[in-house]
C-alpha cells in the first residue's frame, strides 16, 4: 500500500507484532527463525519460491491483499505440502461454514487478536486444537477451538520499532517513502455496522503504555520515515494523554524533520480537546500535517439509527465547526453514499445540512462498501436488499499490477432497498455537480453571498439553478458523459473515461474528472461563468455588486497557466470577502485589496492536475487569500 509515483510503502506492521511477541518468549526463539517478512506485492510464484521450505507461513489479510495472499498460499501448498498456513486479519471470512471448501491450502485460521494466539500455534503445530482463537481446517470442515481472550494488558506486548525488526529493512531502502503504522490504543466502543472493527468486536478501549508511544514517535523521526498513520479508531479520546502524544509528534518532527505528515481517525464524539490537537498538529509543527476530519457518514437520523451511529452525537458538528473556524483551522468531512435506510431525498439533504453549517470545504463522499465482517455484510444486506458490484479499482493506491487473477476488490454498493440504481446514479450526479462547482471553487463565493445578503437557502439557489442549468447543452454534456462513466464502472468494476487528459482515474476519483478538466483548459470554465453570470441577475443586486461578486467568484481558481505569477492583487470596492468569509456583519463600500497567492512547490501541469484530487481535502487548486 501507498502511491507508488512516490515509491511509498507501509512498514509491515501488524506482522511485525506478531514476531516480535512470539520472539520474546524462549520456547519460540528456541525452535524458530524468522525467514522473511514480505511488504510488498512481489510476484507470486517467485515469493512462493522463497517460502517452499518454511515449516509456518503467516498471512496477514486485508481488503487489499487478500486475494495476493490466497495466490501465494496456494501456490505455497502445492510447493510444501506439509507447510502450515496460517490466516489472520480482518478479512479472512470466519463467519462463512465453506472457508475451508474455498480455501483449502489454509491450515487455520486467527479469528481476533493475534500477537497471543501466535505464538500459541507456533508452541502447539503438533496439536492445534489446543490452541483458542483458531479456526482450524479439518478435512475442509470447520473446527472452532473457541475464542481467545482479548489482551488487556498491551504493555506485554514488544515494539516491532523497539525491538529492531524493521531497521535493517529501513536503512536497506533509503530510496523508499515509508509509511509507519502506530497504535497508542486498541479496541473501538462502537459498533457501527458499516464497519468490521467496532461491530464485530465492539470492546473497551486499551491503551499502550505513553513511554513506549514516545519511544515509537522518536524512532520515527530519527529513522526518516515519512509519514505515521495512527491505526487508533478514536484518537483524541483520552483527553489527558492524546494532546501529550500530539505534542511529543510535533516535536520529533520539528527536531527531525521527519515525518513528513501525521494522520489517524479522530475520536466520533468530538469535543473542544481533539479541536486543541489539530490546532497543536497545524500550529505547531513546521510540516503539514493533517486537518480536522469530521466522519459523519449521514445526517439522517432513521439512517444513523439502523447503522448504530446514534449514539455519536453528531449534532454537535456545528459547536466543533465554530470552535475551528475561529481558530482558523481546516475542517473537513465524510460522508457515505448507500447506506442502508438513505434515500435520494435524505442524501440531498445531508448536502444541503453541510452547506448551511458552513462546511464548503474538505467534503469527501464515498460510495458504500461491504466488508466481509461487518454487520452490514452479515445480517443488514439481506434485511435491507443491498446489491453490490465488485470493484477493483477502488483504492486510490491501485496500479496497474492490480490485475489479473490476483487483483484486489471491494464489493461496492450498487443499490439498496431504499435507493434504487436509478436515484444511486442521481446522488453521484448530485455528488459531481456540488463537488465541481460549490466545494470546487466556482459557484461557493456567489452562493454563500446570496445565502447570507438575501437569506436565501443553499436549497433553493441550486434547486432553481439546477433547472436552468439543464437548459444548457454544454452542461448537458459533461453530465451525460458522468452518467455514461459511472455506469460503466457500476458495470464492469473499473473505471474507463475520455482520454483527453491523459490521467489515470480510479473509480472513487471519476466525479472529480470535470474539475480536472476545467483546472487543465481554463477556458472551459467560461460557459459557466456566463451562465452564472446571467442566474444572479434574478437577485437584483446593484451593477457594481454584482460584477464584483462575479469577478470575486472567478478569482478563486488558480489559472493553470498563470500559477507561477503569484502573488497577485485584486482591489475591491466592497469588503465582499470579508463579509462571506470573515463573518463581518455589515457588506460595505470603500477600497478593499486582496493578495492572492499559491503556496505550493513548483510543479508540473500534470502533476497539478493529478493533485487536484489527492489534494481535495486541502483546497488545492484554489489560491489562497491574504487581506491587504
Amino acid at each position: 500500500m501507498g502511491p507508488k509515483s512516490c515509491n511509498s510503502f507501509h512498514l509491515p506492521y501488524s506482522v511485525g507484532c506478531l514476531w516480535a511477541y512470539a520472539s520474546s518468549h524462549d520456547s519460540i526463539k528456541e525452535k524458530f527463525e524468522l525467514g522473511h517478512i514480505f511488504w510488498r506485492r512481489d510476484p507470486v510464484e517467485q515469493v512462493a519460491e522463497m517460502l517452499k521450505d518454511s515449516d509456518v507461513v503467516g498471512f496477514s489479510t486485508y481488503i487489499w491483499n487478500k486475494n495476493y495472499n490466497a495466490g501465494v498460499a496456494r501456490r505455497l501448498k502445492e510447493l510444501n505440502p506439509n507447510c502450515v498456513i496460517i490466516f489472520g486479519g480482518p478479512e479472512p471470512a470466519i463467519t462463512d461454514p465453506t472457508i475451508f471448501e474455498k480455501h483449502p491450502w489454509i491450515t487455520a485460521v486467527i479469528k481476533s487478536e493475534g500477537e497471543i494466539t501466535f505464538k500459541n500455534v507456533l508452541e502447539n503445530l503438533d496439536n492445534l486444537y489446543k490452541v483458542p482463537g483458531l479456526l482450524i481446517n479439518q478435512d475442509e470442515k470447520i473446527v472452532d477451538t473457541g475464542d481467545a481472550e482479548r489482551i488487556s494488558d498491551l504493555s506485554i506486548l514488544p515494539s516491532p520499532y523497539l525491538t529492531g525488526l524493521f531497521d535493517e529493512l529501513v536503512a536497506s531502502h533509503p530510496e523508499i517513502e515509508w509509511t509507519a503504522t502506530l497504535e497508542t490504543n486498541r479496541g473501538c466502543p462502537y459498533q457501527c455496522t458499516f464497519c468490521d472493527w467496532g461491530s464485530l468486536t465492539y470492546s473497551k478501549v486499551k491503551v499502550f503504555p505513553l513511554d513506549r508511544v514516545f519511544a515509537e514517535l522518536e524512532w520515527t523521526a530519527k529513522n526518516k520515515i515519512a509519514f505515521v498513520s495512527l491505526a487508533d479508531a478514536n484518537f483524541g479520546i483520552f483527553p489527558d494523554r492524546d494532546p501529550l502524544i500530539t505534542k511529543k509528534f510535533v516535536s520529533s518532527q520539528n527536531e527531525f524533520g521527519f515525518p513528513y505528515g501525521f494522520v489517524t481517525s479522530f475520536a466520533k464524539n468530538q469535543k473542544k480537546e481533539v479541536v486543541d490537537i489539530i490546532e497543536t498538529l497545524i500550529k505547531e509543527s513546521k510540516n503539514y500535517n493533517t486537518g480536522l476530519m469530521v466522519s459523519l457518514q449521514t445526517l439522517d437520523e432513521p439512517t444513523l439509527d439502523i447503522i448504530k451511529r446514534k449514539n455519536l452525537q453528531s449534532n454537535k458538528i456545528e459547536e466543533i465547526l465554530a470552535i475551528a473556524r475561529e481558530r482558523d483551522l481546516p475542517v473537513g468531512t465524510e460522508l457515505i453514499l448507500g447506506l442502508p435506510g438513505e434515500s435520494i431525498k435524505s442524501w440531498s439533504q445531508n448536502i444541503w445540512k453541510l452547506l448551511e453549517l458552513n462546511m464548503h470545504d474538505g467534503v469527501d463522499i464515498y460510495f458504500s462498501q461491504l466488508l466481509e465482517n461487518s454487520e452490514m455484510n452479515l445480517v443488514q444486506k439481506e434485511i435491507y436488499d443491498i446489491k453490490t458490484t465488485e470493484i477493483f479499482d477502488y483504492f486510490g493506491t491501485s496500479t496497474d499490477e492490480n490485475v489479473g487473477p490476483y487483483a484486489e476488490s471491494i464489493m461496492v454498493t450498487k443499490s439498496t432497498r431504499d435507493l434504487p440504481f436509478e436515484d444511486m446514479i442521481s446522488a453521484s450526479i448530485f455528488n459531481w455537480f456540488i463537488f465541481t462547482w460549490h466545494v470546487g471553487g466556482l459557484s461557493d463565493i456567489a452562493s454563500r453571498f446570496i445565502r447570507k445578503y438575501l437569506n436565501i437557502s443553499y436549497e433553493q439557489f441550486y434547486t432553481e439553478l439546477f433547472v436552468e442549468l439543464e437548459k444548457e447543452l454544454w452542461y448537458i454534456k459533461l453530465r451525460d458523459d458522468q452518467i455514461n462513466m459511472l455506469t460503466d464502472w457500476f458495470d464492469n468494476g473499473r473505471a474507463t473515461v475520455p482520454n483527453e487528459l491523459n490521467l489515470k482515474t480510479y473509480g472513487n476519483s471519476i466525479i472529480f474528472y470535470t474539475r480536472q478538466l476545467l483546472h487543465a483548459i481554463p477556458e472551459r470554465r467560461d460557459p459557466w461563468y456566463t451562465f452564472l453570470d446571467r442566474y444572479i441577475k434574478k437577485y437584483n443586486l446593484d451593477s457594481t455588486l454584482h460584477n464584483e461578486l462575479i469577478r470575486l467568484q472567478k478569482e478563486q481558481l488558480i489559472d493553470i497557466k498563470q500559477r507561477d505569477q503569484y502573488p497577485v492583487q485584486s482591489t475591491y470596492q466592497y469588503n465582499l470577502w470579508q463579509y462571506i468569509m470573515k463573518d463581518v456583519d455589515q457588506l460595505e463600500s470603500g477600497t478593499y485589496s486582496l493578495e492572492y497567492y499559491f503556496p505550493e512547490k513548483p510543479m508540473e501541469e500534470k502533476e497539478y492536475i493529478e493533485r487536484l484530487f489527492w489534494n481535495r481535502k486541502r483546497r488545492f487548486g484554489r489560491v489562497w487569500v491574504n487581506i491587504l
